[in-house]
């Protein structure tokens, strides 16, 4: 009897060294508490401002640091916190270029081209990594950092700025040959829708590694020349603009707005190119609405050709009554004179 009690001290003891036992401690800790200790245990070198400089160099790397109350978070706010950062020295580098151009004693100033591209820093970084997430005890949050190795990142924009740059340069070398010079305007602007793919990167490229960027320079150096240039070619064509079809007597004064804001002058005397506009109605009853399809078409024209041509068909305009729906069909028409390019 006295050896069976023994036992069961024994075995109430063994019990009770279980429970209050570390190990069987952990099991009993929270789902966070679990995702903590997968995390890390140790404070990395990169939690601290130093720590991160000493791991990734600012001479080799793009970094920043960021808190969240879960990992995906943190890792986030990392990467939103490095875009920024970079986005705002981008723009800095960016708006510190000019192209100017002087003409009969007086200067045209123009921005970079590149200021007039949504570059891609202002939304995305390429190829940005990341730590592994660390728990702060002390703060209970996550802490991640976000990096990117200059070197990797030039790497992976290069393909791009070489492409586009080899197009650019060689679409604006075609471009030269040309001796009308709307038409060379024309050319030129094609030219220069290559460019978007170039300043996507070039900027970012530029800031990450000046001399590596350097090889793209003369690229960006004609961009802003042909800025510089078209503008000189516009000037020196004057328009004499036509409206067939212009019922309310509207359009003339909007054509006529838009193209000095292409920098082209319009004139009714000494003029070197005819613009001609039309604008046809198609109006059709359908029960209690009147329906109409406005196109507009216009074409420039020198004495000896069509150098350039401009069609859209608007598409279906709706009215209660047909003077409504011709009004109506304006206002669409108006909207694309707005947009009309060459």
């Amino acid at each position: 009897m006295k050896q069976t009690r023994t036992k069961q001290i024994i075995l109430l003891s063994c019990i009770f060294l279980i429970l209050t036992s570390p190990s069987f401690a952990k099991k009993k800790k929270n789902k966070k508490d679990q995702e903590v200790q997968t995390v890390q245990k140790k404070a990395p070198m990169w939690t601290t401002d130093q720590g991160r400089v000493q791991m990734f160099p600012q001479s080799e790397y793009l970094s920043a640091l960021a808190f969240g109350s879960t990992d995906s978070e943190a890792k986030n706010k990392a990467a939103s916190t490095l875009a920024n950062a970079v986005k705002t020295q981008v723009t800095s580098l960016v708006e510190s270029t000019y192209a100017a151009t002087e003409k009969d004693n007086s200067t045209q100033t123009f921005r970079s081209l590149s200021q007039d591209i949504e570059t891609y820093s202002n939304s995305k970084l390429f190829k940005t990594e990341f730590t592994a997430p660390y728990y702060d005890e002390d703060y209970g949050m996550f802490l991640c950092c976000a990096y990117i190795n200059k070197n990797d990142a030039f790497n992976y924009v290069k393909p791009k700025l070489e492409s586009s740059s080899r197009t650019f340069l060689a679409d604006v070398e075609e471009a030269s040959y040309i001796e009308d010079d709307f038409q060379k305007i024309v050319a030129l602007k094609k030219a220069q829708k290559v460019l978007v793919d170039f300043y996507e990167v070039y900027d970012f490229a530029t800031f990450i590694s000046p001399a590596r960027a350097k090889a793209f320079q003369p690229t960006d150096e004609k961009a802003k020349a042909t800025v510089g240039e078209i503008w000189r070619l516009a000037k020196s064509c004057k328009l004499f603009v036509q409206v067939q079809g212009d019922k309310q007597n509207r359009l003339y004064g909007k054509i006529s707005e838009r193209l000095k804001q292409m920098d082209f002058t319009v004139s009714k005397m000494d003029y070197n190119y005819d613009v001609n506009a039309s604008l046809t109605f198609q109006i059709e009853e359908a029960r209690d609405v009147y329906l109409c399809y406005p196109i507009f078409t216009l074409t420039v024209e020198s004495p000896y050709e069509t150098v350039s041509s401009f069609s859209k068909e608007v598409g279906k305009v709706a009215g209660f009554d047909k003077a409504g729906c011709e009004r109506n069909g304006y206002k669409e028409v108006e909207k694309i004179i707005d947009q009309m390019e060459f």
